[in-house]
């Protein structure tokens, strides 16, 4: 965890560049999580130009209007539910990213570019009243480019089967870009098609294995998770992809689930 605290506002300096890094470590199944970087206002930070690497925890703040947005050199967690709107561009650049989860909303006026190993992770809330329809929106205006070894995640909500919404311009997915939701749907024992004891695979659009439940969801309009399998260690199923594209979509890369 990293904290900056000040309390004499008036001899601090806006002309000094600090970077910030509080990254999880590599592990054998999937890195850990952001560490924790703390201000207690928004005086001077975050800019819109960000080195990330961290969980960025700032009392009150769960909005934000930027002209532009650069993220480089790590990824950038925002609080739950955080909605950020951007006015032109988001460009996510050698190795940098976001985090937004639980009906978070990213919106940007111009065109969101994911490049250079850059990642963006998605994590939906729960449908409810407020959200009966997805969990979590991507409102690009403009074009949607993810380029080589670059990724957007997206993760259903694992217990309600909230889903993230994406919407689009025009949609690209170069060779070696993805639209990656593999694992993420229903958590073990949830879902509509949930295995029914420890050797039953989770159903959706076909039967799993070992006398599994019936399949659910819709032939034409697919847009339900996958439901996790029966046991108590066992995974989860396969995540939901929702595209609104209104215009060209070029797909040289991957979408999986």
């Amino acid at each position: 965890r990293i904290a900056v605290v000040y309390t004499n506002l008036a001899e601090q300096s806006t002309s000094v560049s600090v970077a910030f890094s509080a990254a999880g470590g590599p592990a054998a199944k999937g890195d850990g999580g952001w560490g924790t970087l703390y201000f207690p206002d928004t005086t001077f930070f975050p800019t819109e130009t960000l080195n990330g690497g961290y969980w960025l925890i700032i009392p009150g703040f769960t909005s934000w209007t930027p002209a532009n947005l650069t993220v480089t050199g790590g990824v950038v967690q925002l609080c739950d539910g955080f909605t950020l709107d951007v006015a032109g561009q988001t460009l996510l650049d050698k190795a940098g990213g976001l985090d937004l989860r639980n009906h978070a909303t990213l919106k940007t006026g111009g065109d969101l570019i994911i490049t250079n190993k850059a990642r963006l992770f998605l994590y939906s809330g729960m449908l409810d009243a407020e959200w009966p329809s997805y969990g979590t929106l991507l409102d690009v205006n403009g074009d949607l480019q993810i380029a080589n070894q670059s990724t957007l995640y997206v993760y259903s909500q694992p217990t309600n089967g909230g889903s993230v919404r994406i919407q689009a311009d025009d949609l690209t997915v170069a060779a070696g870009g993805t639209i990656n939701a593999n694992g993420s749907g229903y958590a073990n024992r949830f879902g509509p098609g949930a295995g029914a004891g420890s050797y039953n695979s989770g159903s959706y659009g076909g039967v799993g294995g070992w006398a599994s439940k019936t399949f659910y969801g819709s032939t034409n309009a697919p847009i339900d998770p996958g439901s996790g399998s029966g046991s108590s260690t066992g995974g989860r199923g396969g995540g939901a992809v929702r595209i609104l594209a209104t215009g060209k979509v070029r797909l040289d890369g991957l979408i999986t689930a």
